[in-house]
């Protein structure tokens, strides 16, 4: 079962130890997810607005948004 992108967003480097040090091979579909919600948090946080996460993100605003919905984070 998928975890809440709060649970992944609030301790990434633990997450990242913990695999790293058990030699754990997550499914490619879970490393991307992790991937995926740590760097839109990362844009969020150093982006004024969603409109320019969004452009820096290389995405339209209408797709951003349901990345954001998908993920978790909105």
């Amino acid at each position: 079962m998928a975890k809440k992108a709060s649970e992944t967003v609030d301790k990434p480097e633990q997450k990242l130890q913990e695999m790293w040090k058990e030699q754990d091979v997550l499914p490619w579909r879970e490393m991307e997810r992790f991937l995926r919600v740590q760097y839109f948090t990362f844009v969020r946080k150093y982006s004024l607005t969603d409109a320019e996460a969004a452009r820096k993100l290389g995405l339209a605003p209408p797709n951003y948004y349901r990345m954001c919905k998908e993920l978790g984070l909105k």
